[in-house]
């Protein structure tokens, strides 16, 4: 399990993200699913994405928010190696999927 070392309550997300349970975690990471995140939503946001699109997703610079701000490093947040979410994941040599929509978790914790 990856817990974000930060939280707010509620959460940054939106009103619509709301925090799974530790034991919700253990169990749906621990089925068949083989994975779990933190926030789910109940609302008209979706947890699921193009795959296509998700690939291509770029991140150039990242804020701390909240009284977190206070703990920021100065250590500029950007990868020399990756362009882009799909050159990431093409370098972990992971099992390449065909699926087209694929789940993707907010809030920095996952299972």
């Amino acid at each position: 399990i990856f817990l974000k070392d930060t939280v707010e309550d509620p959460v940054h997300q939106g009103n619509h993200f709301i925090r799974s349970d530790f034991n919700s975690l253990v169990r749906v990471s621990s089925s068949e699913n083989g994975f779990a995140c933190g926030l789910h939503t109940d609302g008209p946001i979706s947890a699921y994405h193009d795959a296509s699109s998700l690939s291509q997703f770029t991140m150039e610079s990242y804020n701390r928010t909240g009284v977190y701000k206070q703990y920021a490093d100065g250590i500029p947040f950007e990868s020399p190696s990756y362009n882009n979410l799909g050159e990431f994941y093409n370098s972990l040599n992971a099992t390449s999927s065909s699926a087209q929509i694929v789940q993707a978790c907010y809030g920095g914790i996952f299972a």
